[in-house]
């Protein structure tokens, strides 16, 4: 069976994110390199590159998948009846959750979104 070529590429794109993520929450943002990402990742340093600009953008795909899949749980438990306000509930308190056990990932985030100049330690 050929796979598809554009299917390839996402799941190489998936594959970075997940390692360079998996990366950063036990060791830091500034603490990981591209080559620990590549080699976690079995790509190139190159290739790398060709899927994410930064760090800070593999970082942002991690979590962008993480917020997508809580909205499509909440979109699929409104359809299904649930309380809106007990869906809200859950969304929040994922979120929360994941500011919580990655907190050390939490400025990065912010800056990253906000455009915020990076502050020293």
């Amino acid at each position: 069976m050929k796979v598809d070529r554009h299917e390839q590429d996402e799941a190489r794109r998936e594959r970075i994110a997940r390692a360079a993520f998996e990366l950063f929450a036990r060791s830091g943002l500034e603490e990981i390199s591209a080559q620990d990402i590549a080699r976690a990742a079995y790509v190139s340093r190159t290739n790398l590159y060709r899927y994410f600009p930064s760090k800070v953008h593999m970082l942002l795909a991690h979590f962008e998948k993480a917020v997508q899949a809580s909205r499509d749980d909440a979109l699929e438990r409104l359809k299904a009846g649930a309380n809106p306000q007990l869906v809200w509930d859950k969304v929040t308190a994922r979120m929360a959750d994941l500011g919580v056990r990655y907190r050390h990932l939490v400025g990065a985030v912010g800056q990253a979104v906000l455009g915020a100049p990076r502050i020293p330690r």
